[in-house]
């Protein structure tokens, strides 16, 4: 198999067809199908698309790299470049293409850190209680962004099989997160009684050309209403309360609930180890991060400590 027909398998190997009796583990959007393109194709360019790919190795792939860099691109656009790469090669591997991944060795560029920015906890209040006002579906969204620090996506994939209520508190398996990695996260009364109220009225969320009679099978917490809600509908949903509520948002509407779990938790002298669990990261350098103040931030910390203004 050359590179060339290579990509065009595995462009119908996520689209999710089959290549070598393989199924695909996940589906890509087409959007997404056209990124892995734009992002593999000038590597094709550059070796030849005739090349067989059982020749592909590091050192091509740092060349690649290297010509990148010289042609001006942005550590971003590498690391893109790369990412896309290293999904293509583990896909050959998959299929029996190659023995091992060719762009592994090869270091990305480094990713400049960025303090976080998060929402204030009064803007998180003001959401949380104009969801409730929206509908209870909403307001569950909401209460699960800002209780768990969870992922808008994790949110969206979550089954009814994954939350247990014990003694007052919500816990959640999140097993189709980032990295296929599991974690559990909790939640508490309020988003209980949400989470309880939902699970009465979740048949009226089931569109109707679902079988409403074998609703126990639906297994999927959030529904929309041609099927399960997805990402889009879960920021929908979110926007729907910031509308409401007509707060003004500083950070990135969904992710920024996720960086004010974590900024209030340590705020709050939260364990910083317990946090990286919680939040799923590998290593804990990411969830140092949020230790970092932004200018505000200071303002706030300078104002409440010095006594020499």
């Amino acid at each position: 198999m050359n590179l060339q027909h290579a990509l065009k398998e595995f462009d119908h190997f996520k689209a999710g067809g089959t290549v070598n009796g393989i199924y695909p583990r996940r589906l890509a959007a087409t959007e997404t199908r056209r990124w892995y393109q734009r992002m593999i194709w000038p590597f094709l360019d550059l070796v030849g698309c005739s090349m067989p790919v059982h020749l592909l190795s590091p050192a091509m792939f740092a060349m690649w790299k290297s010509y990148l860099e010289v042609g001006g691109a942005s550590h971003a656009t590498i690391r893109a470049h790369l990412r896309a790469a290293r999904h293509f090669c583990n896909c050959l591997i998959s299929w029996g293409e190659l023995a091992q991944n060719p762009v592994l060795p090869v270091r990305y560029p480094q990713k400049q850190i960025k303090v976080p920015k998060s929402h204030a906890i009064t803007v998180i209040e003001e959401l949380r209680a104009a969801s409730t006002h929206i509908s209870t579906r909403c307001g569950l969204i909401v209460h699960l962004l800002t209780a768990t620090g969870a992922r808008a996506s994790e949110i969206a994939n979550l089954n009814v099989s994954d939350i247990e209520i014990i003694e007052g508190i919500g816990r959640v398996t999140i097993s189709r997160g980032k990295g296929e990695k599991q974690r559990t996260v909790f939640f508490g009364k309020a988003t209980v009684d949400l989470h309880q109220k939902y699970l009465k009225l979740r048949s009226g969320f089931i569109p109707w050309c679902c079988d409403r009679n074998h609703i126990d099978q639906c297994d999927r917490l959030l529904w929309g209403n041609h099927g399960p809600l997805v990402y889009n509908g879960v920021y929908k949903e979110f926007m729907r309360a910031v509308h409401v509520a007509e707060v003004d948002l500083k950070a990135r509407p969904l992710h920024g609930c996720r960086h004010s779990f974590a900024k209030e938790w340590l705020r709050n002298n939260g364990d910083i180890k317990a946090l990286q669990d919680l939040l799923g990261h590998s290593d804990i350098n990411t969830t140092a991060i949020y230790l970092q103040y932004d200018e505000d931030e200071l303002a706030a910390q300078y104002a409440r400590f010095s006594r020499l203004g």
